[in-house]
């Protein structure tokens, strides 16, 4: 936990206003991270974690990742890439 909370100590300038006007000029978007598994948003209560609806580790989906990479290349306005969402809960 003390990860987190250095991390929240020493968050770069400018990102939480930056999340904070990404929520509000589009307040549909999802906001996620993908992480090595050391790190999560979500538990960074003070800072991050409102403005992150999801988090996932790379490590937890190895199957995933072909799967993650193909969709990505491939976004449009069509692209669906809910699993991720999905995964992540």
């Amino acid at each position: 936990m003390e990860r987190h909370h250095a991390a929240e100590r020493y968050i770069f300038p400018h990102v939480i206003e930056s999340l904070k006007k990404i929520k509000e000029e589009h307040p549909n978007v999802v906001i996620g991270a993908v992480t090595d598994g050391r790190a999560n948003p979500l538990l960074m209560t003070f800072t991050l974690a409102p403005y992150f609806d999801f988090c996932m580790s790379w490590e937890d989906d190895q199957g995933g990742r072909q799967q993650f990479f193909k969709e990505l290349d491939t976004v449009d306005a069509k692209a669906e890439l809910r699993w991720i969402y999905d995964a992540a809960r």
